[in-house]
């Protein structure tokens, strides 16, 4: 089946989108991720809630289109405390994604309005250039992806697969290996029995 990326992207289709990059940046940078979902969820924010529409209005607010004004307020977050933290990752992503406008941190321009059209509808390609991350592939092999590599190596991926970062014992590479946290001291047993469970 070929994807229909010049077709009406919905609000559900975005919620879900952020909800699994949030969950993916959460393992490898936990206080960014609180921190985009701290802008991005809860009341007078872009997403009120993650909880799923349990009457028929609701879900069907979660089926209407996404508007172009939508997009930019829910990807914003993302963008913005990236760029915070690795600016340099957030730009190679933007270039190589193809979304690298020459015109500030985001995949749209910033200074020509007359470019805009934020009630206009967002296609499914574009929202899903504006979450094109890639925050689990490793560029050297070594099974940490870039992103982490780049957030613990202040702005720069190298090798990282000789350090502990959390002290627990476990190299960083062999926790997130085995489905760890490499932030967060994990209980050794428990770790044991995930290893073991994969040979």
């Amino acid at each position: 089946m070929i994807p229909d990326n010049k077709g009406v992207a919905n609000l559900g289709q975005a919620k879900w989108m952020a909800h699994r990059a949030l969950q993916t940046i959460h393992m490898y940078a936990p206080t960014l991720a609180d921190q985009i979902e701290g802008d991005l969820v809860g009341a007078g924010k872009p997403i009120p809630s993650w909880a799923e529409p349990v009457d028929d209005a609701g879900r069907l607010l979660q089926r209407s289109p996404l508007l172009i004004g939508q997009l930019k307020a829910i990807t914003a977050p993302f963008y913005t405390r990236i760029n915070a933290v690795i600016p340099s990752w957030l730009a190679a992503e933007r270039l190589a994604n193809g979304t690298e406008t020459g015109d500030g941190i985001f995949p749209w321009t910033n200074t020509n309005a007359a470019d805009d059209n934020n009630k206009g509808f967002a296609t499914i390609g574009q929202l899903k250039a504006s979450f094109a991350f890639h925050l689990t592939e490793s560029a050297d092999g070594d099974t940490l992806p870039d992103f982490y590599e780049w957030i613990m190596n202040g702005g720069t991926s190298g090798p990282g697969s000789g350090v502990d970062k959390d002290g627990d014992g476990w190299l960083d590479s062999a926790e997130v290996t085995a489905g760890g946290n490499p932030f967060k001291k994990d209980n050794p047993k428990v770790k044991l029995v995930v290893v073991v469970s994969g040979n």
